[in-house]
């Protein structure tokens, strides 16, 4: 039987987090290395929480142009994920993207703001 968390924590309700596979022209995709939770020290495709009243697709350009540097364009839903994480205590429903870099350079950003990106 699957165990759920407890209503006391604030991780008791499922979040929802949007991703984004972004590739460039060259066929490379962009990666972050999250440092915080879920998944601190993990590689991840761009993303993160929707906020309130937010389309996933904004979410989803939002998340890029903060965490990345870059403008994009969504092309289409990927798939969605019920990620859960019990070492964590949390569990997101997460739709990813495949997504198009149309300006903007992530390395610029990296080097410019000299920091690991953070999802």
């Amino acid at each position: 039987m699957n165990e759920r968390p407890s209503a006391q924590t604030k991780d008791a309700i499922p979040r929802v987090g949007v991703g984004v596979l972004l590739v460039d022209t060259q066929k490379r995709v962009l990666l972050t290395l999250r440092r915080r939770a879920p998944e601190a020290g993990c590689w991840s495709i761009v993303g993160g929480k929707v906020d309130c009243l937010e389309r996933l697709e904004q979410c989803a350009v939002r998340e890029a142009r903060e965490e990345a540097g870059v403008d994009v364009e969504l092309i289409r839903l990927l798939c969605v994920t019920d990620h859960v994480l019990p070492n964590e205590e949390q569990h997101w429903v997460a739709p990813a993207y495949l997504g198009r870099i149309v300006s903007g350079n992530a390395i610029e950003a990296y080097l410019r703001e000299s920091y690991v990106v953070e999802g």
